[in-house]
């Protein structure tokens, strides 16, 4: 995940418009901010919540309050609670949340389904100086050209 042009603010999130996504059973409000093609959410799962889809994109998820459940494609669940996270790749192993309780989550993500290249080539136009920094989180096999 490249962030870049994203100068220095603050969040008050109680601020932050509340949007209302269903699960299969329960419900998750969202109060979203993106930064370029970063998203960032604080994220809160009513008692009882669901998905009601398995997840292929990457997130790094803090829990700030309550229990979460993160089952695994590969058939393990993940029980996390107040002060644990996770961090998972795009495309790497499909999951899905439920609580019996609620959980309060902080969770950061790609904005859009963009491959980390094409990020990384809009961002420096094509240029072939690349910053030590971006180019240490470039795709294997790019021979450090954009």
């Amino acid at each position: 995940m490249l962030m870049f042009e994203i100068p220095f603010g603050t969040t008050d999130w109680a601020a932050v418009e509340r949007t209302e996504h269903a699960g299969e059973t329960g419900k998750a409000y969202w109060r979203t901010r993106t930064f370029n093609n970063i998203r960032v959410r604080m994220v809160e799962y009513t008692p009882g919540y669901l998905a009601d889809h398995w997840c292929q994109k990457g997130h790094i998820l803090l829990v700030l309050e309550g229990e979460l459940h993160t089952e695994l494609a590969d058939g393990k669940t993940v029980t996390l609670k107040a002060g644990q996270s996770y961090q998972v790749a795009d495309n790497t192993l499909g999951h899905r949340s439920s609580t019996a309780t609620g959980a309060k989550l902080f969770i950061v993500d790609r904005a859009k389904h963009e491959r980390p290249d094409r990020i990384h080539r809009r961002r420096h136009h094509g240029r072939t100086h690349v910053p030590q920094s971006c180019e240490e989180e470039r795709p294997e096999g790019t021979g450090g050209r954009p």
